[in-house]
């Protein structure tokens, strides 16, 4: 049988336009702003735009999607949902939080130095490529969707549930960062993390740029060299975790912090060498290494541990509860 050539185009279009819907319905793909079921809503500062009100666990899909790769394992991304969805409600103004500091009119931002990183479907869309997005998005949707409502409490409330990237090997105590103990943000051994590509980084500073970066006088390096105490830079104190907690540059003392921050490393855990007339600076692990490590998390779900052994390791102490439980709960 010859098939007309009208005919041949209607089938052609039908494929182009049904597949991508067939596919879309039957993997459950959906977006922000799609009819659900009533749940919490959160209004999130998207940088560039403004507010914008979402559905609690929708929001979380957008979190989950921009913080780690879609391709974790599956209780890596369980485990990322629960600790965002944590870290989320301990901010909402509905359960007491403070909210966005910069942005009152919002409970969280996208900025990942004030909040969280988020990214919207249609960005995602534009990442990942049009047939990639549909596996990518629904592998993510998952996680958020078997670990609904769950968050990590201590002492009755929601954590802090803090998470960097890569630890290097071991977490940090959260006072080694942020001066505050906290119970629960415990350094934890950690080898698990390798496979991250930001695991390791080796920079060369020139003696200018490092003057001008933290605005201190150094005296020309190769001439310091086998002069104790006239080093370029000094590592007074490290954490339990390698982490570097006060330094000397140029006679001027700074923290680890302001190091990382003044020089754009990856973590304060680096070490230092002189390189002809400059310093190279080693880093390991990249973030503030407190709490989950995003990327030892994948490597503890590829070892068979369960997104709750891995939550309880990195968060010590902590509970995993419903979040309706703890609404009654503060009844």
């Amino acid at each position: 049988m010859r098939l007309s050539l009208s005919t041949v185009l209607w089938f052609c279009l039908a494929v182009v336009i049904g597949v991508p819907v067939a596919l879309v319905l039957w993997l459950g793909v959906v977006g922000p702003g799609r009819p659900a079921e009533p749940q919490d809503t959160v209004t999130v500062w998207v940088e560039g735009q403004g507010p914008l009100t979402l559905a609690l666990e929708d929001y979380l899909v957008g979190v989950v999607a921009a913080e780690v790769p879609a391709l974790f394992e599956p209780e890596a991304l369980k485990a990322q949902a629960v600790a965002a969805r944590t870290y989320t409600v301990r901010v909402m103004r509905k359960y007491g939080g403070m909210g966005c500091a910069e942005h009152p009119e919002a409970d969280i931002s996208t900025d990942p130095r004030r909040g969280q990183a988020w990214a919207s479907s249609s960005e995602l869309r534009r990442k990942w490529g049009f047939w990639p997005y549909f596996r990518l998005w629904r592998r993510v949707t998952r996680a958020v969707e078997e670990t609904r409502g769950e968050i990590l409490t201590y002492d009755g409330q929601p954590i802090a549930a803090v998470y960097s990237s890569t630890c290097g090997g071991r977490t940090e105590n959260s006072e080694d960062v942020w001066g505050t103990y906290v119970p629960y943000l415990r350094s934890v051994p950690c080898s698990w993390d390798r496979e991250s590509p930001r695991y390791s980084e080796t920079r060369l500073f020139t003696r200018a740029e490092l003057e001008q970066r933290l605005g201190v006088s150094l005296e020309a390096v190769p001439a310091l060299a086998g002069k104790a105490g006239r080093e370029p830079m000094v590592i007074l104190e490290t954490g339990v975790s390698g982490r570097v907690r006060e330094a000397m540059v140029g006679g001027k003392r700074f923290s680890g912090v302001e190091l990382r921050t003044k020089l754009d490393l990856r973590s304060t855990r680096f070490t230092w060498r002189q390189r002809g007339s400059g310093v190279e600076i080693t880093t390991i692990g990249n973030g503030h290494g407190v709490g989950l490590c995003q990327y030892g998390a994948n490597g503890l779900a590829k070892l068979g541990r369960s997104y709750r052994e891995i939550l309880s390791y990195y968060y010590p102490g902590t509970v995993l509860q419903k979040l309706d439980d703890f609404q009654r709960s503060q009844e």
